[in-house]
């Protein structure tokens, strides 16, 4: 069995195994600290009986004595857990000549995440490592790299212990966290991954335009529910408009260094939080998704006219139109959508048609019956069916109509080729109309999340 360091006991570095860890590491400075404490606490009760001591001096040997320790403490405990390795690093060559570097092998305690790691070798160039634990078997990594003494060699620690909380498939599980006093870096290794994302050219992997369309949608769609699975988790991400927090293995997009906890927040500080997580991923996709797909512009701002709790927020991107791969989806939503309002799952039908007809975003669609004249859609499904059935002015007529399209082309066992030439048809005359409809439309069943 593979061996790892994290999960729920001391040894596998949950939450139980912090505390542990903790204690025991405190137990182990209080040679250190009590003698300190100790003469602080008795000039504090001397100076209460007597005047010999100048209350400003004693404030200022005070405040140097408790700065003093927690420097000590702060520096021993990220540093502790290489300081017992004697040479440290070495450098060899690897099979193709790229430089690694290897930590003797002398067991190190590593008491941030509570396993015991006899060494690891690193190869900078390609940012993977080989860890071996105590059972002797050697377990693949990568790593990030942190500056020792930088903001974000302290937040590393922070990252590995919420990430380490998770687990789900779309996201990676730290496998170590540790420094190298000598080299002045932090390393936080996780499952090995692939490629960082910002080291990965999705056109060196994917030729066609429609494969990395469809690689993107899923992978929005992916994230989108790992999102939910944080929250539900009561934890937050605080860092998905980074490039940084995003790798990918075997090819998927995935996440990585989980910075927060919802716990105890209030109620709405927690859905401020969450829906900060939503915002922070659009700008995200807004920086690395293509800007002339259809529809991307209406699906990144689709939060900013939705007001509602972030998990119906989350939940309703994930339906979006947007993300829908093939022809047959995409019509199929308007069959979805009208089915809504007549079973009662549709929340106020007709508040949803009243919108339709008076928001000014719709209006674009008005006159609908002339402008298909000459189309497919007009000539193969419309020839018996216009005749007083349909309303040009009645947007819920148009969506009506479009769901007989849909009915037909099932009926009839219609081919791929068919529904590709009625998608480009609708994307042509009636651009952006699903996800226009998509921000209207309420389902019942987005109060609620699986």
């Amino acid at each position: 069995m593979e061996a790892e360091v994290i999960g729920r006991s001391e040894s596998e570095g949950g939450p139980m195994g912090f505390c542990q860890i903790f204690w025991r590491g405190l137990m182990q400075k209080a040679t250190i600290y009590a003698p300190i404490l100790g003469l602080t606490f008795a000039l504090v009760a001397f100076s209460s009986v007597s005047d010999y001591v100048d209350p400003v001096f004693l404030f200022i040997l005070v405040h140097g004595v408790v700065h003093t320790a927690f420097n000590w403490w702060r520096l021993d405990n990220l540093g502790k857990t290489n300081r017992s390795l004697k040479g440290v690093l070495e450098v060899e060559e690897g099979e193709e000549g790229e430089e690694e570097e290897v930590v003797e092998e002398e067991e190190v305690e590593e008491e941030d995440i509570g396993g015991s790691v006899i060494g690891y070798v690193l190869n900078y160039r390609t940012g993977k490592a080989t860890i071996t634990f105590d059972d002797q078997k050697a377990t693949k990594a990568s790593f990030f790299q942190y500056e020792l003494e930088s903001d974000e060699a302290e937040n590393a620690r922070g990252y590995s212990y919420y990430t380490s909380k998770a687990c789900h498939s779309s996201i990676l599980r730290p496998r170590l966290f540790t420094c190298h006093v000598e080299e002045k870096h932090v390393f936080l290794f996780y499952e090995e991954f692939s490629y960082k994302f910002e080291d990965w050219n999705i056109e060196e992997h994917m030729a066609s335009e429609e494969e990395r369309i469809s690689w993107w949608k899923k992978s929005i769609k992916r994230i989108l529910k790992t999102i939910l699975y944080i929250h539900n988790k009561g934890l937050v991400h605080k860092g998905l408009a980074y490039r940084s927090s995003y790798v990918i293995q075997d090819g998927e997009l995935k996440l990585v260094n989980i910075r927060g906890s919802l716990e105890k927040l209030e109620p709405l500080q927690s859905q401020k939080m969450k829906r900060s997580d939503l915002t922070d991923f659009m700008t995200f996709l807004r920086e690395n998704v293509p800007a002339n797909w259809t529809d991307r512009n209406l699906f990144l701002d689709y939060i900013a006219n939705d007001t509602s709790w972030s998990d119906r927020v989350a939940k309703k991107l994930i339906r979006h139109p947007f993300l829908m791969d093939t022809p047959h989806e995409r019509l199929r939503y308007f069959n979805d959508v009208f089915q809504a309002t007549k079973s009662n799952t549709c929340v106020n039908p007709t508040a949803f048609k009243k919108t339709l007809d008076q928001d000014p975003r719709f209006k674009q669609y008005k006159n609908w019956t002339t402008t298909y004249k000459g189309h497919t859609l007009y000539t193969n499904f419309s020839r018996d069916h216009m005749k007083g059935k349909y309303s040009g002015q009645k947007l819920f007529s148009l969506i009506a109509f479009l769901r007989h399209v849909y009915i037909h082309c099932v009926t009839k066992s219609a081919k791929s080729a068919d529904f590709e030439k009625i998608d480009e048809e609708i994307a042509q005359l009636c651009p952006g109309l699903s996800s226009r409809v998509h921000e209207i439309v309420v389902m019942k069943d987005e109060f609620f999340i699986s």
